[in-house]
Order: structure tokens, then C-alpha cells, then sequence
């Protein structure tokens, strides 16, 4: 395997997710998201996907160095998920008004905890999770 596909597997993964996420929440007729197409699903999970990782990128960087973690574990990385995934939605909610129909943070949590168990869900069905990742944290 190439290094850029190795590389572009855990966005994609991630992207797949959130595109299940809004195209399921649709279907269930939630009411969270204003889009209905396929492109516009594609574009506003490509969007939540790109602003969730940079935030996910400064979470991660302001609890790890501080603490001096080599290695953030599946605990702190679904802790991580959950909080960039909430406030990808809450802002584009913000600043792109009609995309996401949330109420406010609170109302995002449920919704990013959602995506981020897809997103595990999917990294070990299609064997994207790295080899020696553990629950806890270690220095």
C-alpha cells in the first residue's frame, strides 16, 4: 500500500462516518441537518470532517503536551472526538446558517458522540485502527 492511500485512510474513514451520520439522521427525519442531496451530505460532512480534525489536532496538542502523553489511548481519543466533533457542528451551525438546525453545543454532543462511535465502529471493520492502540493513555 502507497503511503498517500495508508495515508488517507483515517479521513476517509472519518468522512464516511459523517456522512452516514447526516444521510441516517435524514432518513430518521431528526431534523439536525438542513441538507437533503447527496452532494450537499458530501459537502457539509467534507466540511464538519476538515474542522473537526483541526480541532480535534488542538485538543489533542493543548491536554497531551502539558500531561507529556506519547500515546492518547482510545479513552482520551474518543474524548477528543466527541469534544471537536461538537463544536465542528455547533460553529458551522454558526456561521453557515440552514446546514446544521442544532440549538446550540449541548444539543451537538449526542450527535458527535454518535459519529465517533461509527468512526471506531468503521476503523476496525476495515482494519484502519493502529496495531498496539491502547484504552488508557500511556507516558
Amino acid at each position: 500500500m502507497t503511503s498517500l492511500t495508508k495515508n488517507l485512510r483515517g479521513p476517509a474513514v472519518i468522512l464516511a462516518a459523517t456522512c452516514i451520520l447526516i444521510g441516517g439522521s435524514n432518513w430518521l427525519s431528526l431534523g439536525a441537518f438542513g441538507v437533503t442531496s447527496v452532494l450537499g451530505t458530501i459537502g457539509l460532512a467534507l466540511g464538519l470532517t476538515t474542522i473537526a480534525f483541526a480541532l480535534f489536532a488542538c485538543v489533542a496538542i493543548a491536554v497531551c503536551v502539558p500531561l507529556r502523553l506519547t500515546k492518547a489511548g482510545m479513552l482520551l481519543q474518543t474524548a477528543f472526538g466527541i469534544i471537536s466533533g461538537s463544536l465542528a457542528i455547533w460553529l458551522v451551525g454558526m456561521f453557515v446558517p440552514g446546514t446544521i438546525l442544532l440549538s446550540g453545543l449541548l444539543a451537538a454532543v449526542p450527535y458527535a458522540t454518535a459519529n465517533t462511535a461509527i468512526i471506531w465502529l468503521l476503523g476496525a471493520v476495515t482494519g484502519s485502527l493502529r496495531e498496539g492502540l491502547t484504552f488508557l493513555p500511556k507516558r
